[in-house]
């Protein structure tokens, strides 16, 4: 959730930003007893180029594979946007 935070205020103070979802492996780490393939980050674009920011882990990291960019194009956070279902159930007028 800290990754979406972030998002959102690097987003309102004006700083192209993306928020990236894909899997971590365990290259070049010493082997953990938890699992480390999906990985929720935070691109921010700052003096030219994309810098990664990855709150969980606190550490440079290789091996990232990139599944989604930019937290609109997923379709769970999508609710600010409005939602595109409607409701199935109608009322009745003379029950108001």
């Amino acid at each position: 959730m800290s990754v979406v935070i972030l998002h959102i205020r690097c987003r309102c103070m004006h700083i192209p930003a993306r928020y990236c979802t894909g899997y971590l492996g365990d290259i070049g780490i010493p082997r953990m007893p938890y699992p480390t393939d999906f990985n929720a980050r935070l691109q921010a674009h700052l003096s030219g180029h994309w810098f990664t920011f990855d709150a969980r882990l606190n550490q440079p990291r290789i091996g990232r594979i990139l599944m989604a960019k930019d937290v609109a194009r997923l379709n769970e956070l999508r609710s600010f946007r409005g939602s595109p279902f409607r409701s199935r159930h109608r009322r009745d007028p003379s029950r108001a």
